[in-house]
């Protein structure tokens, strides 16, 4: 049985490998600020700006914009489903 690294040269393999490696990484990283994001939202909806500091901070998050859009989807998506 055939594989993808069969054709592949060393340095090729282990390109694949690291970019693999780094992609598991950040998709761990995403998953755990999602689950901070979801604590956060069950805590309090409509964070205050304080909050959303605290938030950019230890997600080390640069533009506290995205954390107040992914607030603004949740919450319309959370109306969406409560309305029916």
């Amino acid at each position: 049985m055939a594989t993808m690294f069969d054709d592949a040269s060393p340095s090729e393999t282990q390109g694949t490998y690291a970019e693999s490696m780094e992609c598991t990484a950040v998709a761990k990283l995403c998953s755990d600020v999602l689950e901070v994001l979801h604590a956060a939202f069950s805590a309090e909806p409509t964070p205050s700006d304080t909050m959303i500091r605290v938030l950019a901070d230890g997600l080390r998050v640069h533009d506290t914009n995205l954390i107040v859009e992914w607030f603004r989807v949740r919450r319309a998506a959370f109306a969406a489903a409560s309305s029916g």
